[in-house]
């Protein structure tokens, strides 16, 4: 059924003022889980090298989930965390401070499998109060998202019609009372909204439940015709009316409850957003550490991480000095970095250029090669170059030139 322009302008006439719950969600074992798994993904991006990218991906795709779903806590969490392998091995592999951090974050995930995830606890409570209230109400969440809402009423399961997973469902969808909505008003990535949620509401109230340090966009819901969303009073000066308040239709209210013991909430533990965080990420994805080799006083060259560079050791008594060497650890000072020259050899003497004169050049040079290549070398020799590396460059194109002459017999 299409919505008409007059049933959202009468929704909106009898609610001028739109209200915004919000449940800030704490959690000391989610917290440490979610810094641990941060520091992972910040290291092994650093990292760039391998397969350490795809598995920040990976670690990435599911602590957005969790910030954004209301997930169980069990096994699952456990299994994301060991997907990087054993203890032992992570520590060979990237190192001192990539192990702490899984430690932590393996310990974390186990502990809190004690207990339920209050997100879930959260909905639950919301969508009871709403149905005993014979409210209408609505859940916005990615279509593979829903599995864990219907996961909280077994023995009551959601309706299809409970659901709104695209802006179009929001569009078409006919003014309600509630909208629920899990994690922050962002328009990308996991827990997407469309903007209309704000600069547009279909509904009385959202109750958005998130995790403490999760925040919304800044120009979320932002309405270049209106004022910037959220604010419902802009201040206007006319020749007509003088400095003063002029509202607009939806105005919102705002309050924040929030869930859950933070008596141990400090600065240093403050919980950080991690889906900012990891939009910034993806934007300096070009940027990755390096060792810096000094060569001199003015030279120095960067290499990757876990770098093999080729060296001389004029100190060593083996019969092997040429070997690759990990800089910082195996290349240390007083050895030579060798630096490889690709392309052909220089072997000296006139150039000539292309144009008029290097085609009259080039066909002395073929008449030469095939009726008197002897003496092709004697020339050479006195113009400085050397005969090895041009006695090899007249063969191979005498050679050439004779499969040429055989290929044309046969013809």
């Amino acid at each position: 059924m299409t919505v008409t322009a007059s049933q959202v302008f009468d929704f909106l006439d009898r609610h001028p003022i739109c209200s915004i719950e919000k449940y800030e969600l704490y959690s000391a074992g989610f917290r440490t889980l979610r810094r641990s798994i941060r520091a992972i993904i910040a290291r092994l991006c650093e990292e760039g090298e391998g397969d350490s990218q795809e598995v920040a991906d990976a670690l990435r795709t599911s602590l957005s989930e969790w910030l954004t779903v209301p997930i169980c806590f069990d096994e699952a969490l456990l299994e994301s965390v060991s997907a990087l392998g054993a203890a032992e091995a992570v520590e060979t592999k990237w190192g001192r401070e990539v192990r702490t951090a899984y430690d932590l974050a393996y310990k974390a995930a186990s502990e809190i499998q004690l207990n339920e995830n209050p997100a879930r606890a959260k909905i639950r409570e919301i969508i009871r109060q709403l149905r005993n209230d014979r409210r209408e109400w609505h859940i916005y969440c990615h279509t593979r998202a829903r599995v864990h809402f219907e996961s909280l009423f077994p023995e009551d399961p959601l309706t299809a019609d409970a659901f709104l997973h695209s802006p179009r469902d929001y569009r078409e969808v006919e003014p309600f009372d509630v909208l629920i909505k899990m994690g922050p008003l962002r328009s990308r990535g996991w827990g997407s909204a469309p903007d209309a949620v704000i600069s547009a509401p279909r509904f009385a109230t959202l109750k958005q439940i998130v995790w403490a340090g999760c925040l919304d966009e800044d120009d979320f819901g932002y309405d270049p015709v209106a004022a910037r969303a959220g604010d419902g009073v802009v201040r206007s000066s006319t020749a007509a009316q003088p400095q003063g308040e002029i509202r607009f239709a939806i105005s919102w209210s705002r309050s924040v409850i929030q869930v859950g013991d933070r008596s141990d909430d400090s600065p240093e533990k403050s919980d950080l957003d991690e889906l900012t965080f990891f939009s910034q990420l993806a934007r300096g994805s070009e940027m990755r550490r390096a060792t810096l080799v000094q060569i001199d006083a003015e030279n120095g060259i960067l290499y990757p991480p876990h770098s093999q560079v080729a060296t001389f050791d004029p100190s060593t008594t083996t019969d092997d000095p040429i070997g690759y060497r990990l800089p910082g650890e195996t290349l240390t000072g007083g050895m030579f970095v060798i630096w490889p020259i690709l392309g052909a050899a220089d072997l000296g003497g006139a150039h000539s250029g292309e144009g008029h004169y290097s085609r009259i050049w080039k066909e002395r040079l073929r008449d030469k090669s095939k009726y008197t290549p002897n003496d092709l070398l004697r020339w050479d020799e006195k113009a400085g170059l050397r005969r090895d590396a041009v006695r090899s460059q007249v063969i191979d194109a005498l050679e050439a030139q004779e499969i040429k002459e055989i290929g044309n017999e046969e013809d």
